[in-house]
C-alpha cells in the first residue's frame, strides 16, 4: 500500500504550481483540520475566529503579513465512522475506558497497522492530500513561512506533506499538533494533548496537559476520557458537555489556548528570523540607478524565474526580499514605502529611504570609487551599466587588487601600489564578458582601456556592434624586463636591505627596497632596475586613423581573385583611439592557418587626423587609397588586425613575391624591409632582434623618432 500512494502522489505533483509575487514578510497560518470535522467553509470560517482569539493574547497575529488558511481534509473519519457509530451504538451508558479501547483496538488491527490505516487513510483522500502538498509549497515558494496547526487526523496529513517537500523548504515550516494520534511533530515542535483525550490514548501518544475538567462516574469511581475534550473548539478555550459525578454541565478550560498561542508565536518568531532564501547576483546601475540582481541560494532554476528580470532596491543585502509602494526591495522587515529622494540627491547624497524600517539610506556614494594610483593602473570602462564586462590581469592574480570591480558601473580598475611587487615576465590584460544584459542583436558600446605602467601608457578603444563582440579577449601584452647594464645588486641577511655595488675598495652602500623603489626617475622590480613595454592587441587601420575603412582578409595567393574570407568596416569612432577599430570574430581568427598567408586590405575611409599629431583634425579627409598589410596566421591572432603606412610599404616590396617565393622567404624578405625603414626597436630593451613586428606595432603618433627617415616629409 505504501508503494501505491507514493506512486499516486508522485503522479499528482507532476502538475506545475503558479506562483504569485515574492513576499518573505508573510507567515501562512495554516489548520489542518481532523476527525469529526465540518464542511470547508465552516472549518475556514472557523479557523478565522480561533486566529482572531489567539491575536488578542499577541499583536503579533494581528500582521496584515499573516495569511489565515486552511488545509482540508474532506473526510472525516476516513472509513472508520461506522464502526464507532457502531461502538457508540452499542456500549450504551458508558462502559470501561478499557473496553472502548480494546474494541477500537481491535477494529485497527482488523485493518491493517495503525500506520498503514493512516496511510490508507490518506490515500483515500489523495485529492486533499495533493492539494496541501501544494499550498506549503507555493508558500514557500513565494518566500512565505508557514505554520500547520493540526488536529487530531489532520497531523498525519501535514507529517506526510513535509515529506514531499524540497529539502531547502524544510526550514521554512513549522507544526504544532493538537490533540495528534501521533507522538510525531515536525522539528520536535509543540505537542499540545490532553490527558483524558481519547483520541491520543487510543494510539498510545502521550500526554502533554492534564486537563481540569474531568468525565467521572456518579460515584466518583473511574475518570474516563471523554470525546467531546478532543474536539479543536475545546482545546480553543470553548464550551463542551461532560456528565460528571452525576451532574450535567458545561465545561472549558484555557490551558490549552496558552499553550498554542505560545507555540504559534515562537514558530512565528523562528520564521521570521530565518535568513532570506535570496541573496545577491549581482550590482546593476550606479549612483541612485543602482539596483542588485539576486539569486536563490539553492541554486534552483524554478525558484530563479520568479525573479527573472527583476532588480531590487537593496536597502540591506542580508535582509528579506518582499515589495511596497516604491518597488521591490531587499531589507529589513516592517518597510511599508519607498521615498525616492533622487531630485535632492546632489546636496546630501541620499538616494532613497524605507519608511518603517531602520535601514541605512541608499546614497549615490554606492558609486565606483575614484581608482587609486600606483606602480600599474589599469581603467576599464563601458557605456551601459546592464553589460557587465571583466578586467582580468593574467599573471598578475596575485599580485595587485581590484579597487573597482562588479559595483555595478560600467567600470573596473587594477592597480598595484609599489613597482617592488612586479617580477621580470610577460602579463596580458583581459577583457571578458560576464552578462550582456539581455543587449539587442545590435548595439553600439564603445569599450575604453588606460594601461599605465611604469611610466608607459596606452589609451585603448574598441567599438562593439554585436553582443558576441563583447567577449573582447586580450586587449595588450605587457612585458617587464630587467635593465642589464644597472649595478649588480644582491640581497643583504635582512630581506629588506639590499646592496649596491659588487665590492671593491669603494666597499658598499645599503638602502631598503621600499628607497630604492621611491627614488624619482627610476622603477625597481623586486628591487631590480626594470622597464615595461605595452603592446596594444586591439586592431587598428591607421595612417591615422581610417574611420568607416572597407576592411577585407585574403588568403595572400589567391588576392587577386578577389574572393575574400572575410569583409567588414572599420569603427567611425568620434576619438583618436576609437576610430578605425576593426572588429573581427575571435572565433574566425581562431580557426585561420598559422602557416597561411594573410594580406588585409583598408580601402577608404576618412583620415580624422591627417598630419598624426595625435589631434582630431577639424575637416574631413577622405582617403581614396588603400592599406594593406601582409601576416601569416599565427602572428595575426598575436598581434591582431594592424595596417600603417609602414606595413603598406612593405606589401609593396613582397606583393609580387607572394605565391613565387616560398612563404618563409617572403616573412624574411618582410624582416629585412622592417630594418631598412627603422633605427630601432618598439621595446628598445628587448633583447630580439629588430623585425616585421616592430613594423606591425609601430604608430605614427609615438614612433616616428624610430624611422631612418623623416616622417613628415619622407611619408
Amino acid at each position: 500500500m505504501k508503494l501505491i500512494f507514493k506512486l499516486l502522489i508522485l503522479i499528482v505533483l507532476l502538475a506545475t504550481s503558479a506562483y504569485a509575487e515574492i513576499d518573505e514578510r508573510k507567515i501562512d497560518l495554516f489548520f489542518s483540520n481532523g476527525m469529526m470535522g465540518n464542511s470547508e467553509s465552516n472549518v475556514s470560517q472557523s479557523w478565522k475566529e480561533y486566529v482572531e482569539k489567539l491575536a488578542r493574547l499577541n499583536p503579533q497575529l494581528q500582521s496584515e503579513h499573516i495569511n489565515v488558511k486552511v488545509a482540508y481534509n474532506a473526510s472525516e473519519l476516513w472509513g472508520i465512522g461506522d464502526a464507532l457509530e457502531v461502538l457508540w451504538q452499542s456500549i450504551g451508558d458508558i462502559i470501561s475506558w478499557a473496553k472502548t479501547q480494546e474494541i477500537l483496538n481491535k477494529y485497527i488491527e482488523d485493518n491493517a497497522l495503525i500506520e498503514q490505516f493512516n496511510i490508507a487513510a490518506q490515500a483515500y483522500n489523495l485529492g486533499d492530500l495533493d492539494t496541501q502538498i501544494k499550498s506549503y509549497k507555493k508558500s514557500i515558494s513565494d518566500g512565505h513561512g508557514v505554520i500547520v496547526v493540526a488536529h487530531s487526523q489532520g497531523n498525519f496529513f501535514a507529517t506526510k506533506s513535509f515529506e514531499y517537500l524540497d529539502d531547502w523548504m524544510e526550514p521554512h515550516f513549522q507544526m504544532i499538533g493538537v490533540a495528534s494520534p501521533s507522538s510525531i511533530v515536525i522539528h520536535d515542535g509543540l505537542r499540545v494533548s490532553f490527558d483524558n483525550d481519547p483520541i491520543p490514548r487510543i494510539s498510545f501518544a502521550m500526554w502533554t496537559i492534564r486537563n481540569e475538567n474531568r468525565n467521572r462516574s456518579e460515584s466518583g469511581i473511574g475518570d474516563l476520557p471523554h470525546f467531546p475534550y478532543h474536539g479543536f473548539n475545546y482545546y480553543m478555550g470553548g464550551y463542551v458537555p461532560v456528565h460528571d459525578l452525576g451532574v450535567d454541565k458545561m465545561v472549558a478550560t484555557s490551558s490549552a489556548y496558552y499553550a498554542i498561542n505560545g507555540g504559534v508565536i515562537a514558530s512565528l518568531n523562528q520564521l521570521q528570523s530565518m535568513p532570506s532564501q535570496w541573496e545577491k547576483d549581482k550590482s546593476v546601475g550606479c549612483g541612485c540607478d543602482k539596483r542588485i540582481t539576486l539569486t536563490h541560494k539553492e541554486s534552483s532554476l524554478t525558484m530563479d524565474e520568479l525573479i527573472k528580470n527583476k532588480t531590487f532596491l537593496a536597502f540591506n543585502e542580508n535582509g528579506k526580499v518582499y515589495s511596497v509602494e516604491g518597488g521591490y526591495v531587499k531589507a529589513s522587515l516592517n518597510g511599508t514605502k519607498v521615498q525616492d529622494k533622487t531630485s535632492t540627491s546632489k546636496e546630501d547624497g541620499i538616494c532613497y529611504t524605507l519608511e518603517g524600517s531602520s535601514d541605512a539610506p541608499i546614497t549615490s556614494e554606492t558609486e565606483a570609487s575614484e581608482p587609486k594610483d600606483g606602480a600599474v593602473s589599469i581603467y576599464l570602462d563601458w557605456n551601459t551599466s546592464s553589460i557587465d564586462l571583466d578586467l582580468n590581469l593574467k599573471g598578475w592574480e596575485e599580485v595587485g587588487e581590484y579597487d573597482v570591480q562588479d559595483t555595478g558601473c560600467p567600470s573596473e580598475h587594477y592597480f598595484i601600489e609599489l613597482a617592488g611587487s612586479i617580477k621580470e615576465g610577460d602579463y596580458y590584460v583581459e577583457v571578458a564578458l560576464k552578462d550582456d544584459g539581455g543587449a539587442d542583436e545590435e548595439i553600439s558600446e564603445d569599450v575604453n582601456i588606460i594601461i599605465k605602467v611604469l611610466g608607459e601608457e596606452k589609451i585603448l578603444t574598441t567599438h562593439i556592434s554585436t553582443p558576441s563582440e563583447l567577449d573582447i579577449g586580450k586587449v595588450a601584452k605587457i612585458e617587464i624586463r630587467y635593465l642589464d647594464d644597472e649595478p649588480v645588486i644582491s640581497v643583504s641577511p635582512d630581506p629588506q636591505m639590499i646592496t649596491l655595488g659588487g665590492g671593491g675598495s669603494g666597499g658598499t652602500s645599503h638602502r631598503t627596497c621600499s628607497e630604492i623603489n621611491n627614488l624619482e626617475d627610476s622603477y625597481n622590480c623586486g628591487c631590480m632596475p626594470c622597464s615595461a613595454r605595452i603592446i596594444p592587441y586591439l586592431e587598428q587601420a591607421l595612417m591615422g586613423p581610417l574611420s568607416g575603412a572597407d576592411i577585407s582578409l585574403h588568403i595572400a595567393s589567391e588576392y587577386r581573385l578577389n574572393t575574400p574570407l572575410y569583409v567588414t568596416k572599420a569603427s567611425t569612432g568620434n576619438t583618436l583611439s576609437s576610430a578605425g577599430i576593426i572588429s573581427v570574430p575571435k572565433a574566425f581568427t581562431n580557426a585561420l592557418n598559422d602557416n597561411e598567408l594573410y594580406i588585409i586590405e583598408a580601402r577608404g575611409g576618412i583620415d580624422i587626423d591627417t598630419n598624426d599629431d595625435f589631434k582630431i583634425d577639424g575637416f574631413e579627409t577622405l582617403s581614396r587609397g588603400s592599406l594593406h598589410t601582409v601576416m601569416d596566421g599565427r602572428t595575426l591572432k598575436g598581434f591582431g588586425y594592424k595596417l600603417n603606412v609602414l606595413t603598406e610599404i612593405a606589401y609593396q616590396n613582397v606583393k609580387k613575391d607572394i605565391g613565387v617565393l616560398s612563404d618563409i622567404d617572403v616573412l624574411n624578405k618582410l624582416n629585412e624591409i622592417s630594418t631598412l625603414l627603422m633605427n630601432g626597436k618598439i621595446d628598445p630593451n628587448s633583447s630580439s632582434v629588430l623585425a616585421y613586428e616592430d613594423l606591425l606595432g609601430w604608430l605614427p603618433t609615438f614612433d616616428k623618432s624610430l624611422l631612418f627617415y623623416d616622417y613628415d616629409t619622407k611619408f
